[in-house]
């Protein structure tokens, strides 16, 4: 499978940020994510479990806040593990 990557950063007061959030909380809501700038486009589906970290750091007048949201995509010819399970004798 190809790797498909997106990467955007700017300058956000807080107000354009809650509604940045509120935006990806929607889309984790309808089961897809699609973020898109001028260079870049990609829509994600998020299903199933999903691993959550988040990390918070200040240092010399600086905070930071890291999100990271990760899944495993699902393509119809894999099996999941909590799919079903038939034994049986022949």
């Amino acid at each position: 499978m190809a790797e498909h990557k997106f990467s955007f950063e700017s300058l956000q007061d807080t107000s354009s940020i809650v509604e940045l959030l509120e935006s990806i909380t929607q889309g984790f809501k309808d089961g897809s994510i699609a973020l898109a700038s001028q260079q870049d486009s990609i829509t994600l589906t998020p299903k199933g479990l999903l691993s959550f970290a988040i990390k918070a750091k200040q240092k010399n007048g600086e905070s930071r806040l890291v999100l990271r949201i990760r899944w495993k995509d699902q393509t119809p010819d894999q099996h999941s593990p909590s799919g079903t399970l038939y034994i049986g004798s022949e």
